[in-house]
Protein backbone atom coordinates (compact mmCIF):
# COMPACT_ATOMS: atom_id res chain seq x y z
CA UNK A 1 0.00 0.00 0.00
CA UNK A 2 3.05 2.45 -0.43
CA UNK A 3 5.49 3.53 1.34
CA UNK A 4 4.46 2.70 5.08
CA UNK A 5 5.89 4.62 8.25
CA UNK A 6 5.33 2.20 10.25
CA UNK A 7 4.79 -1.33 10.05
CA UNK A 8 3.02 -3.80 12.69
CA UNK A 9 3.21 -7.04 11.31
CA UNK A 10 -0.64 -8.08 9.95
CA UNK A 11 -1.56 -3.98 9.98
CA UNK A 12 -1.15 -3.57 6.06
CA UNK A 13 -3.67 -6.66 5.86
CA UNK A 14 -6.16 -5.61 8.76
CA UNK A 15 -6.45 -2.21 6.91
CA UNK A 16 -7.10 -3.56 3.72
CA UNK A 17 -10.04 -6.19 5.46
CA UNK A 18 -11.55 -2.86 7.22
CA UNK A 19 -11.76 -1.63 3.62
CA UNK A 20 -13.57 -4.76 2.08
CA UNK A 21 -16.12 -4.81 5.61
CA UNK A 22 -16.72 -1.12 4.55
CA UNK A 23 -17.28 -2.01 0.75
CA UNK A 24 -20.22 -4.67 1.77
CA UNK A 25 -21.52 -2.67 4.37
CA UNK A 26 -21.83 0.09 1.41
CA UNK A 27 -23.75 -2.61 -0.28
CA UNK A 28 -22.06 -2.11 -3.80
CA UNK A 29 -23.58 -3.74 -6.59
CA UNK A 30 -22.66 -5.02 -10.13
CA UNK A 31 -19.37 -4.92 -11.68
CA UNK A 32 -17.93 -2.82 -14.34
CA UNK A 33 -14.50 -2.11 -15.97
CA UNK A 34 -13.74 1.19 -16.24
CA UNK A 35 -12.11 3.40 -18.91
CA UNK A 36 -8.44 4.41 -17.57
CA UNK A 37 -8.73 7.62 -16.06
CA UNK A 38 -8.45 10.45 -18.12
CA UNK A 39 -6.54 13.93 -17.22
CA UNK A 40 -9.55 15.94 -15.05
CA UNK A 41 -10.31 19.48 -16.70
CA UNK A 42 -7.72 21.97 -16.41
CA UNK A 43 -5.39 19.77 -15.32
CA UNK A 44 -1.69 19.53 -17.09
CA UNK A 45 -1.99 16.64 -19.26
CA UNK A 46 1.33 16.16 -20.17
CA UNK A 47 2.09 15.76 -16.30
CA UNK A 48 -0.69 13.35 -15.64
CA UNK A 49 -0.03 11.37 -18.44
CA UNK A 50 3.50 11.14 -17.31
CA UNK A 51 2.50 10.30 -13.73
CA UNK A 52 0.09 7.78 -14.58
CA UNK A 53 2.74 6.28 -17.25
CA UNK A 54 4.70 5.34 -14.02
CA UNK A 55 2.56 3.80 -11.96
CA UNK A 56 1.42 1.43 -14.72
CA UNK A 57 4.85 0.64 -15.85
CA UNK A 58 5.84 -0.06 -12.25
CA UNK A 59 2.63 -2.19 -11.87
CA UNK A 60 3.23 -4.18 -15.42
CA UNK A 61 6.95 -4.59 -15.25
CA UNK A 62 7.95 -2.68 -18.21
CA UNK A 63 11.27 -1.12 -17.25
CA UNK A 64 13.52 -1.49 -13.96
CA UNK A 65 10.92 -1.35 -10.97
CA UNK A 66 11.23 -3.34 -8.21
CA UNK A 67 8.63 -5.10 -6.49
CA UNK A 68 8.21 -2.94 -4.07
CA UNK A 69 7.34 0.24 -6.54
CA UNK A 70 5.46 -2.51 -8.24
CA UNK A 71 3.24 -2.92 -5.20
CA UNK A 72 2.57 0.67 -4.37
CA UNK A 73 1.92 1.52 -8.08
CA UNK A 74 -0.96 -1.01 -7.82
CA UNK A 75 -2.59 0.53 -4.79
CA UNK A 76 -2.52 3.62 -6.48
CA UNK A 77 -3.90 2.54 -9.39
CA UNK A 78 -6.43 1.24 -7.27
CA UNK A 79 -7.40 4.52 -5.81
CA UNK A 80 -7.66 6.01 -9.03
CA UNK A 81 -10.08 3.47 -10.06
CA UNK A 82 -7.45 2.54 -13.06
CA UNK A 83 -9.47 -1.22 -12.98
CA UNK A 84 -8.21 -1.60 -16.98
CA UNK A 85 -4.59 -1.91 -15.55
CA UNK A 86 -5.42 -4.03 -13.13
CA UNK A 87 -7.42 -6.66 -14.72
CA UNK A 88 -4.62 -6.65 -17.57
CA UNK A 89 -2.06 -7.09 -14.53
CA UNK A 90 -4.15 -10.16 -13.21
CA UNK A 91 -4.51 -11.83 -16.17
CA UNK A 92 -0.65 -11.22 -17.20
CA UNK A 93 2.14 -14.28 -16.93
CA UNK A 94 3.76 -12.63 -13.30
CA UNK A 95 1.82 -14.80 -11.02
CA UNK A 96 3.41 -12.15 -8.27
CA UNK A 97 2.10 -9.04 -9.36
CA UNK A 98 -1.23 -10.59 -10.43
CA UNK A 99 -2.10 -11.85 -7.08
CA UNK A 100 -1.10 -8.39 -6.05
CA UNK A 101 -3.51 -6.80 -8.40
CA UNK A 102 -6.34 -9.24 -7.35
CA UNK A 103 -5.88 -8.22 -3.57
CA UNK A 104 -6.56 -4.55 -5.32
CA UNK A 105 -9.67 -5.31 -7.04
CA UNK A 106 -11.07 -7.10 -4.05
CA UNK A 107 -11.14 -4.46 -2.82
CA UNK A 108 -12.10 -2.47 -5.36
CA UNK A 109 -14.56 -4.53 -7.31
CA UNK A 110 -15.09 -8.40 -5.62
CA UNK A 111 -16.63 -9.78 -8.74
CA UNK A 112 -13.66 -8.87 -10.73
CA UNK A 113 -10.98 -10.47 -8.50
CA UNK A 114 -10.24 -13.99 -9.74
CA UNK A 115 -9.80 -16.55 -7.47
CA UNK A 116 -8.27 -19.03 -9.81
CA UNK A 117 -4.94 -16.52 -10.58
CA UNK A 118 -4.66 -16.57 -6.12
CA UNK A 119 -4.51 -20.28 -6.21
CA UNK A 120 -2.29 -20.81 -8.37
CA UNK A 121 -0.12 -18.31 -6.81
CA UNK A 122 -0.65 -20.29 -3.49
CA UNK A 123 0.73 -23.30 -5.08
CA UNK A 124 3.83 -22.02 -6.82
CA UNK A 125 7.16 -23.35 -6.49
CA UNK A 126 8.25 -19.81 -5.83
CA UNK A 127 7.93 -19.11 -1.80
CA UNK A 128 7.42 -15.42 -2.52
CA UNK A 129 5.00 -15.59 -4.88
CA UNK A 130 3.51 -18.05 -2.35
CA UNK A 131 4.02 -15.57 0.30
CA UNK A 132 2.03 -12.67 -2.11
CA UNK A 133 -1.04 -15.36 -1.93
CA UNK A 134 -2.56 -15.03 1.60
CA UNK A 135 -3.26 -11.30 1.86
CA UNK A 136 -5.75 -11.79 -1.48
CA UNK A 137 -7.03 -14.88 -0.21
CA UNK A 138 -7.93 -13.35 3.34
CA UNK A 139 -9.79 -10.60 1.80
CA UNK A 140 -11.87 -12.90 -0.46
CA UNK A 141 -12.34 -14.99 2.32
CA UNK A 142 -14.51 -12.64 4.12
CA UNK A 143 -16.76 -11.73 1.06
CA UNK A 144 -16.96 -15.15 -0.28
CA UNK A 145 -17.34 -17.39 2.98
CA UNK A 146 -18.99 -19.91 1.32
CA UNK A 147 -15.74 -20.91 -1.28
CA UNK A 148 -14.48 -23.68 0.62
CA UNK A 149 -11.36 -23.29 -1.53
CA UNK A 150 -10.65 -19.75 0.19
CA UNK A 151 -9.86 -21.23 3.36
CA UNK A 152 -8.33 -24.40 1.85
CA UNK A 153 -5.67 -22.75 0.47
CA UNK A 154 -5.15 -20.23 3.27
CA UNK A 155 -4.80 -23.56 5.79
CA UNK A 156 -2.00 -25.03 3.97
CA UNK A 157 0.05 -21.68 3.77
CA UNK A 158 0.13 -21.61 7.10
CA UNK A 159 1.93 -25.02 7.07
CA UNK A 160 3.94 -23.89 4.29
CA UNK A 161 8.00 -25.33 4.69
CA UNK A 162 8.75 -21.29 4.43
CA UNK A 163 8.55 -18.97 7.63
CA UNK A 164 7.85 -15.99 5.40
CA UNK A 165 4.57 -17.60 4.12
CA UNK A 166 3.52 -18.30 7.38
CA UNK A 167 3.76 -15.53 8.64
CA UNK A 168 1.50 -13.84 5.60
CA UNK A 169 -0.99 -16.34 6.20
CA UNK A 170 -1.75 -15.90 9.50
CA UNK A 171 -1.86 -11.89 9.00
CA UNK A 172 -4.23 -12.46 6.56
CA UNK A 173 -6.24 -14.88 8.82
CA UNK A 174 -6.73 -12.24 11.39
CA UNK A 175 -10.50 -10.82 10.97
CA UNK A 176 -11.66 -14.31 9.79
CA UNK A 177 -10.42 -15.96 12.99
CA UNK A 178 -11.77 -13.42 15.21
CA UNK A 179 -15.46 -14.43 13.88
CA UNK A 180 -14.64 -18.13 13.93
CA UNK A 181 -16.63 -20.01 16.78
CA UNK A 182 -14.28 -21.26 19.51
CA UNK A 183 -12.62 -23.51 19.94
CA UNK A 184 -9.88 -22.83 17.59
CA UNK A 185 -8.55 -25.20 15.08
CA UNK A 186 -5.14 -27.01 16.10
CA UNK A 187 -3.93 -25.72 12.91
CA UNK A 188 -4.25 -22.57 14.09
CA UNK A 189 -3.00 -22.98 17.45
CA UNK A 190 -0.09 -24.64 15.96
CA UNK A 191 1.04 -20.44 14.95
CA UNK A 192 1.72 -20.08 18.57
CA UNK A 193 4.52 -22.35 18.59
CA UNK A 194 6.04 -22.02 15.45
CA UNK A 195 9.91 -22.03 15.44
CA UNK A 196 10.00 -18.79 13.54
CA UNK A 197 9.07 -15.13 15.85
CA UNK A 198 7.45 -13.85 13.06
CA UNK A 199 5.21 -16.34 12.54
CA UNK A 200 4.11 -16.55 16.31
CA UNK A 201 3.46 -13.18 16.42
CA UNK A 202 1.04 -12.71 13.36
CA UNK A 203 -0.48 -16.18 15.12
CA UNK A 204 -0.96 -14.15 17.80
CA UNK A 205 -2.42 -11.38 16.00
CA UNK A 206 -4.78 -13.94 14.17
CA UNK A 207 -5.38 -15.31 17.95
CA UNK A 208 -6.44 -12.59 19.73
CA UNK A 209 -10.28 -12.83 20.25
CA UNK A 210 -9.25 -16.05 22.40
CA UNK A 211 -8.64 -13.00 25.15
CA UNK A 212 -12.12 -11.10 24.59
CA UNK A 213 -12.37 -11.57 28.25
CA UNK A 214 -8.59 -12.77 29.41
CA UNK A 215 -8.30 -13.30 33.58
CA UNK A 216 -7.07 -10.43 35.10
CA UNK A 217 -3.39 -10.29 36.72
CA UNK A 218 -3.26 -13.09 40.08
CA UNK A 219 -5.77 -15.32 37.96
CA UNK A 220 -4.72 -18.38 36.27
CA UNK A 221 -5.12 -18.65 32.16
CA UNK A 222 -5.98 -22.42 31.08
CA UNK A 223 -6.49 -23.83 27.82
CA UNK A 224 -5.60 -21.96 24.49
CA UNK A 225 -5.30 -18.58 26.34
CA UNK A 226 -2.95 -19.79 28.70
CA UNK A 227 -0.87 -20.92 25.16
CA UNK A 228 -1.65 -16.74 24.06
CA UNK A 229 -0.14 -15.63 27.24
CA UNK A 230 2.83 -17.75 27.40
CA UNK A 231 4.14 -15.74 24.55
CA UNK A 232 4.63 -12.38 26.90
CA UNK A 233 7.61 -14.44 27.69
CA UNK A 234 8.67 -15.47 24.33
CA UNK A 235 12.00 -15.06 23.17
CA UNK A 236 10.87 -12.90 20.03
CA UNK A 237 9.61 -9.24 21.02
CA UNK A 238 7.11 -9.12 18.51
CA UNK A 239 5.50 -12.18 19.57
CA UNK A 240 5.68 -10.05 23.13
CA UNK A 241 4.41 -7.06 21.54
CA UNK A 242 1.36 -8.88 19.82
CA UNK A 243 0.01 -10.37 22.91
CA UNK A 244 0.54 -7.20 24.85
CA UNK A 245 -1.43 -5.96 22.06
CA UNK A 246 -4.26 -7.95 22.48
CA UNK A 247 -3.98 -7.77 26.34
CA UNK A 248 -4.46 -3.82 25.97
CA UNK A 249 -7.73 -4.06 24.51
CA UNK A 250 -10.00 -4.86 28.24
CA UNK A 251 -9.83 -3.68 31.22
CA UNK A 252 -8.79 -7.54 32.55
CA UNK A 253 -6.02 -7.62 29.86
CA UNK A 254 -4.27 -4.46 31.22
CA UNK A 255 -3.72 -5.34 34.82
CA UNK A 256 -1.43 -8.02 33.22
CA UNK A 257 0.16 -4.66 31.44
CA UNK A 258 0.73 -1.63 34.19
CA UNK A 259 3.46 -2.98 36.10
CA UNK A 260 5.68 -4.02 33.36
CA UNK A 261 6.22 -0.24 32.76
CA UNK A 262 7.54 -0.31 36.30
CA UNK A 263 10.02 -3.15 35.99
CA UNK A 264 13.16 -3.13 36.45
CA UNK A 265 14.18 -4.56 33.29
CA UNK A 266 14.95 -1.64 30.58
CA UNK A 267 14.11 -3.77 27.62
CA UNK A 268 10.75 -4.54 29.59
CA UNK A 269 10.04 -1.25 30.22
CA UNK A 270 10.53 0.00 26.52
CA UNK A 271 8.46 -2.72 25.40
CA UNK A 272 5.61 -1.53 27.45
CA UNK A 273 6.18 1.59 27.00
CA UNK A 274 5.95 1.55 23.65
CA UNK A 275 2.54 -0.17 23.66
CA UNK A 276 1.67 2.48 26.40
CA UNK A 277 -1.03 4.45 23.87
CA UNK A 278 -2.80 1.28 23.61
CA UNK A 279 -2.83 1.18 27.51
CA UNK A 280 -3.10 4.96 28.70
CA UNK A 281 -6.82 4.94 28.99
CA UNK A 282 -7.42 2.21 31.48
CA UNK A 283 -6.82 5.44 33.87
CA UNK A 284 -4.46 7.63 35.70
CA UNK A 285 -2.07 5.30 37.06
CA UNK A 286 -0.34 4.76 33.81
CA UNK A 287 -0.38 8.00 32.48
CA UNK A 288 1.80 8.41 36.03
CA UNK A 289 4.05 5.69 35.09
CA UNK A 290 4.18 7.37 31.49
CA UNK A 291 5.75 11.04 33.23
CA UNK A 292 8.01 8.52 35.44
CA UNK A 293 9.46 6.83 32.13
CA UNK A 294 9.86 10.61 30.39
CA UNK A 295 12.53 10.65 33.11
CA UNK A 296 13.90 7.60 32.94
CA UNK A 297 18.28 7.60 32.69
CA UNK A 298 18.04 5.26 29.93
CA UNK A 299 17.34 7.56 26.10
CA UNK A 300 15.22 4.19 24.73
CA UNK A 301 13.32 4.19 27.31
CA UNK A 302 12.33 8.03 27.31
CA UNK A 303 12.68 7.67 23.59
CA UNK A 304 9.47 5.26 23.65
CA UNK A 305 7.55 7.20 26.57
CA UNK A 306 7.64 9.99 24.27
CA UNK A 307 7.04 8.61 20.85
CA UNK A 308 3.77 6.56 22.70
CA UNK A 309 2.83 9.76 23.96
CA UNK A 310 2.57 11.43 20.42
CA UNK A 311 0.24 8.48 19.32
CA UNK A 312 -2.57 8.95 22.40
CA UNK A 313 -1.56 12.93 22.99
CA UNK A 314 -5.59 13.56 22.12
CA UNK A 315 -6.88 11.82 25.33
CA UNK A 316 -5.41 14.30 27.82
CA UNK A 317 -7.74 16.86 28.80
CA UNK A 318 -5.64 19.90 29.63
CA UNK A 319 -4.77 19.66 33.37
CA UNK A 320 -3.05 16.29 31.86
CA UNK A 321 -1.75 18.37 29.40
CA UNK A 322 0.21 21.22 30.96
CA UNK A 323 1.61 19.07 33.98
CA UNK A 324 3.42 16.35 31.07
CA UNK A 325 4.35 19.58 28.93
CA UNK A 326 6.41 20.39 31.74
CA UNK A 327 8.09 17.62 31.67
CA UNK A 328 8.31 17.13 27.98
CA UNK A 329 10.42 20.53 27.83
CA UNK A 330 13.82 19.33 29.10
CA UNK A 331 13.50 16.39 26.16
CA UNK A 332 13.65 19.51 23.35
CA UNK A 333 17.41 19.88 24.09
CA UNK A 334 17.63 15.79 24.57
CA UNK A 335 20.60 14.26 23.05
CA UNK A 336 18.58 12.17 20.81
CA UNK A 337 17.17 13.96 18.20
CA UNK A 338 14.17 11.58 17.53
CA UNK A 339 13.39 12.36 21.24
CA UNK A 340 13.28 16.02 20.43
CA UNK A 341 11.18 15.63 17.39
CA UNK A 342 8.69 13.47 19.22
CA UNK A 343 8.65 16.17 22.46
CA UNK A 344 8.17 18.89 20.11
CA UNK A 345 5.27 17.11 18.31
CA UNK A 346 3.33 16.21 21.45
CA UNK A 347 3.42 20.13 22.55
CA UNK A 348 2.50 21.43 19.34
CA UNK A 349 -0.33 18.99 19.34
CA UNK A 350 -1.63 20.17 22.63
CA UNK A 351 -0.52 23.97 21.33
CA UNK A 352 -0.68 25.23 24.91
CA UNK A 353 0.60 29.19 24.39
CA UNK A 354 3.55 28.17 26.74
CA UNK A 355 4.74 25.75 24.93
CA UNK A 356 4.46 26.50 21.38
CA UNK A 357 6.88 28.41 20.24
CA UNK A 358 9.74 26.24 22.66
CA UNK A 359 8.57 23.46 20.39
CA UNK A 360 8.77 25.29 16.95
CA UNK A 361 12.31 26.72 17.76
CA UNK A 362 13.80 23.11 18.38
CA UNK A 363 12.05 21.88 15.55
CA UNK A 364 13.36 24.17 12.64
CA UNK A 365 16.73 23.67 12.86
CA UNK A 366 16.43 19.63 12.63
CA UNK A 367 14.23 20.12 9.65
CA UNK A 368 17.17 21.57 7.76
CA UNK A 369 18.59 17.59 7.82
CA UNK A 370 18.68 15.35 5.52
CA UNK A 371 17.38 12.31 7.48
CA UNK A 372 13.83 10.70 8.44
CA UNK A 373 14.21 13.42 11.55
CA UNK A 374 13.95 16.20 9.40
CA UNK A 375 11.14 14.76 7.19
CA UNK A 376 9.08 14.66 10.52
CA UNK A 377 10.57 17.66 12.09
CA UNK A 378 9.10 19.35 8.82
CA UNK A 379 6.01 18.23 8.44
CA UNK A 380 5.27 19.11 11.97
CA UNK A 381 6.31 22.47 11.43
CA UNK A 382 4.14 22.22 7.98
CA UNK A 383 1.07 21.45 10.16
CA UNK A 384 1.21 24.17 11.74
CA UNK A 385 1.91 26.72 8.62
CA UNK A 386 5.27 27.40 9.52
CA UNK A 387 6.44 28.18 5.90
CA UNK A 388 9.75 26.51 7.00
CA UNK A 389 8.03 22.94 7.07
CA UNK A 390 6.99 23.15 3.31
CA UNK A 391 10.43 24.74 2.48
CA UNK A 392 11.92 21.81 4.02
CA UNK A 393 9.88 18.78 2.48
CA UNK A 394 10.81 20.31 -1.04
CA UNK A 395 14.06 19.93 -0.19
CA UNK A 396 13.99 16.80 1.32
CA UNK A 397 12.24 15.44 -1.97
CA UNK A 398 14.72 16.20 -4.40
CA UNK A 399 17.97 16.15 -2.40
CA UNK A 400 17.63 13.75 0.48
CA UNK A 401 20.76 11.17 0.05
CA UNK A 402 18.45 8.34 1.53
CA UNK A 403 15.85 7.35 -1.23
CA UNK A 404 13.10 6.21 0.96
CA UNK A 405 13.31 9.85 2.90
CA UNK A 406 12.83 11.44 -0.59
CA UNK A 407 9.70 8.94 -1.74
CA UNK A 408 7.97 9.82 2.32
CA UNK A 409 8.79 13.82 1.08
CA UNK A 410 7.25 13.73 -2.34
CA UNK A 411 3.63 11.45 -0.22
CA UNK A 412 3.57 14.46 2.02
CA UNK A 413 4.28 16.80 -0.20
CA UNK A 414 0.47 15.88 -2.05
CA UNK A 415 -0.91 16.68 1.83
CA UNK A 416 0.18 20.09 1.69
CA UNK A 417 -2.62 23.12 0.37
CA UNK A 418 -1.45 24.73 -3.10
CA UNK A 419 0.11 24.56 -5.97
CA UNK A 420 3.55 25.48 -5.00
CA UNK A 421 4.64 21.86 -4.35
CA UNK A 422 4.21 20.87 -8.16
CA UNK A 423 7.78 21.68 -9.38
CA UNK A 424 9.54 19.47 -7.13
CA UNK A 425 7.18 16.91 -7.63
CA UNK A 426 7.35 17.21 -11.45
CA UNK A 427 11.41 17.14 -10.84
CA UNK A 428 10.83 13.61 -8.56
CA UNK A 429 9.11 11.96 -11.38
CA UNK A 430 12.86 11.75 -12.59
CA UNK A 431 14.37 10.87 -9.79
CA UNK A 432 16.99 7.69 -10.67
CA UNK A 433 15.20 5.60 -7.68
CA UNK A 434 11.91 3.70 -8.92
CA UNK A 435 10.48 4.33 -5.17
CA UNK A 436 10.70 7.75 -5.22
CA UNK A 437 9.47 8.19 -8.98
CA UNK A 438 6.29 6.03 -8.14
CA UNK A 439 5.20 7.87 -5.10
CA UNK A 440 5.93 11.61 -6.29
CA UNK A 441 3.45 10.17 -9.56
CA UNK A 442 0.94 9.20 -6.86
CA UNK A 443 1.51 12.43 -5.20
CA UNK A 444 1.21 14.18 -8.76
CA UNK A 445 -2.21 12.51 -9.39
CA UNK A 446 -3.52 13.17 -6.08
CA UNK A 447 -2.41 16.94 -6.23
CA UNK A 448 -3.95 17.23 -9.92
CA UNK A 449 -7.34 15.53 -9.20
CA UNK A 450 -10.03 18.16 -8.69
CA UNK A 451 -11.17 18.26 -4.57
Amino acid sequence: MGCQRAAIPGAVSALRVALVLLAGAAGCGGSFLKASPAAPAGADRETWERALGILRDAATGRGPYRRSAADSALSTLRVFDDRETLVAVARGADLWRAAGAVAELALLDEALADVEVVLRAAGAADETVRARAPEPLGLLLLRRPGDPRLLAALQALAGDAAGPVRREAFAALRAWAEKAPPPPAPWLLAGLHDPEGAVRAAAAGALGWLLKAPPAAGTPATGPAAELLALLDDAHEGARAAVMRVLARTAAGRTRLEPLLAAASVPTRIRAATLLGAIAHSGSDARALLGDLLHAADERVRRAAVVSLHGIADRFEPPAQDSIAAALVPLLADELVANRVSAARVLLTWNLSDFREPALIALRPIAELDDRDALDAANALAVMDDPRGDAALIRLCGTAPDALTRALAAVDLARLDGDHVLPALARALRDPDDAVRVEAAGAMLRKLRPR
